[in-house]
């Protein structure tokens, strides 16, 4: 059994491959060669106020290269207010850690073949993704990204989309403005074009290209009516997108279909905010996120408002973590990278 680490992750998997990865993910999946089970949150009271014990699965299978791989995150959350808005904090365990994990099964004996934790894979596979409906949807000469959200996610979404579009110009807003500061001098130096803070969410939209929503936040971070003609604008939350978005964009990918959450809990005791949580009606523009992605359908004139919200990319989600987590196994494989552990440490002599 192979045990690998997030550097040994980042080893093997770039961002440039993951795009690839879910090419390849969707074209099987439009032949019927992919299973997912619909992910599920589970929230339980916690000791402290406020606060919810969080476990979130989700699995698929892909039979085209032969694993299954479920992914299992449990956390202890609680809402964070930051000036004038609020945040979901995941608190971290004792020693500074959080538990979030993928195990790859082989579908050919059934056996464990790997463990890997899920942090710079998901941030990868989030970019990835964001990264290929940008690039049906986005203008094909875009060059001037809005950001919003100055964390880990946000980070991934202009590595994905510098894959897929020569990105040069780069204006970042998110509400701590020391945090926004630090990041665009991190990300100017690594990246070598320019980026810079910008003091609000609203010029971050200004006469950009594609606009990129990637917070943490429990409400909208913008308003429908910033979006300007031949916009792409994405969102990584449900609740950071102003609602009104769906109705003022002239392409709008949507996941009706599928049902692709279940939040289960006890009584009033899941945070209100997720029980209540609704995506608007889907607009008669609306494209399914099956049809998108099996057809790879593209905007139609360069000034069409496009969006792709979070409830799309929930696609599939399962079938997305097994083929990039599949990957990464795969290639640690070939590249004697991670631990090998014992197989009988994680089977049984007993018939279950």
């Amino acid at each position: 059994m192979l045990l690998l680490t997030n550097e040994d992750v980042e080893r093997v998997l770039t961002m440039p491959d993951c795009v690839d990865v879910l090419r390849r993910f969707f074209a099987e999946e439009s032949q019927g060669q992919v299973l997912t089970r619909q992910r599920t949150e589970s929230w339980l009271p916690h000791l402290t106020t406020d606060t919810f014990y969080q476990c979130k699965t989700m699995e698929g299978g892909v039979p085209y290269i032969g694993k299954y791989v479920i992914r299992i995150d449990s956390n202890v959350t609680r809402k964070k207010q930051q000036g004038q808005s609020s945040r979901i904090e995941h608190v971290p365990s004792g020693n500074g850690s959080w538990m979030g994990m993928l195990l790859v099964f082989s579908t050919e004996t059934g056996e464990l073949l790997g463990w890997m934790p899920d942090g710079y894979l998901q941030r990868t596979r989030v970019g990835a993704l964001y990264a290929l409906a940008a690039d049906y949807l986005a203008r094909p000469d875009s060059e001037n990204l809005g950001l919003i959200g100055s964390g880990w996610q946000a980070g991934g979404q202009i590595l994905g989309l510098r894959c897929v579009r020569n990105i040069k110009k780069v204006r970042i807003y998110s509400s701590n403005a020391d945090r926004r500061s630090r990041f665009a001098d991190e990300l100017q130096a690594s990246l070598g074009i320019e980026v810079r803070p910008v003091a609000g969410a609203r010029e971050a939209f200004a006469k950009a290209d594609i606009v990129a929503l990637a917070t943490n936040a429990n409400e909208k971070v913008m308003e429908s009516a910033w979006i300007e003609p031949g916009q792409h604008l994405s969102s990584v939350r449900v609740l950071e997108l102003d609602p009104r978005s769906y109705e003022d964009c002239d392409r709008v990918v949507v996941n009706r279909v599928e049902p692709w959450m279940q939040n289960y809990y006890l009584g009033e005791l899941c945070p209100q905010d997720i029980k209540d949580a609704r995506v608007p009606p889907s607009p008669p523009s609306a494209i399914e996120a099956r049809e998108f992605f099996r057809q790879r359908i593209k905007r139609t004139g360069a000034r069409e408002k496009t969006l792709f919200p979070n409830e799309a990319s929930n696609y599939q989600l399962g079938g997305q973590f097994a083929a990039v987590a599949g990957f990464v196994f795969d290639q640690a494989r070939k590249k004697g990278i991670g631990r090998d552990l014992p197989a009988e440490w994680f089977a049984q002599t007993l018939l279950p």
